[in-house]
């Protein structure tokens, strides 16, 4: 648990088949976080492409470049398309009974049907986050304005409107947060391109062992809503 970052939470890769997985406790993760966070910053998310990348592509077949992660990069654009599509890959539409039961085991009571089809809905507005960018950077608009429009359309406290702010803000994440819209809605194509004979989870399979690009994505992509 750390606090004072930009960031909701990190995965940081150690090397070695390990990573350090830190949460930022100035956010107010709910409940429902627990899902999400465990299938993107670990398996089978960032954690389990790593592990992946540096055994194969590393270990054997010597490309000590894939042991670098470069942000801004369009590695990061299929990185956290990826790792925000690994929940519905690994959990599929059973998301929220499979958390209900996790926290029962320490002692939580959680309706996780309910939960999914809330988080679900919020979902859908996550790319809001992508429009305050654009004001801040491209249209110049005050930052009290964005963090109004963040609160508003994206049903949060006026707290967490001004955390999503010093993200936006922040030197060296300030463009990221396209990694996550785009590449969500990018990785989102490319895995329900394949039908029957090429299933999603083969297709996440391939995004973790081989060093695809963005443009490979787009090119065998079916066309998906914004």
């Amino acid at each position: 648990m750390v606090t004072g970052k930009p960031w909701n939470a990190f995965n940081t890769y150690l090397g070695g088949l390990r990573s350090r997985v830190a949460l930022n406790a100035d956010v107010g993760h709910r409940i429902t976080s627990l899902p999400f966070v465990a299938t993107h910053e670990a398996y089978p998310g960032h954690h389990a492409e790593h592990c992946l990348k540096e055994d194969g592509l590393v270990r054997r077949r010597g490309w000590a470049e894939q042991s670098i992660a470069l942000v801004n990069t369009p590695q990061c654009l299929i990185a956290e398309g990826m790792a925000e599509q690994a929940i519905h890959v690994a959990l599929g539409d059973s998301w929220g009974a499979w958390t209900a039961e996790v926290l029962a085991e320490v002692g939580l009571t959680l309706d996780g049907d309910r939960a999914q089809r809330i988080e679900t809905a919020f979902g859908r507005l996550l790319a809001a986050r992508q429009d305050a960018a654009i004001m801040l950077h491209d249209q110049h608009r005050p930052a009290d304005e964005v963090a109004a429009f963040l609160a508003r359309w994206m049903l949060v406290s006026d707290e967490r409107a001004g955390q999503m702010l010093t993200f936006l803000t922040d030197p060296l994440w300030r463009a990221y947060t396209t990694t996550y819209i785009e590449g969500s809605r990018l990785v989102r194509s490319w895995l329900g391109a394949g039908g029957p004979a090429d299933p999603a989870a083969d297709r996440y399979h391939r995004l973790l062992v081989e060093p695809m690009l963005p443009a490979e994505l787009a090119q065998s992509s079916r066309p998906t809503p914004a």
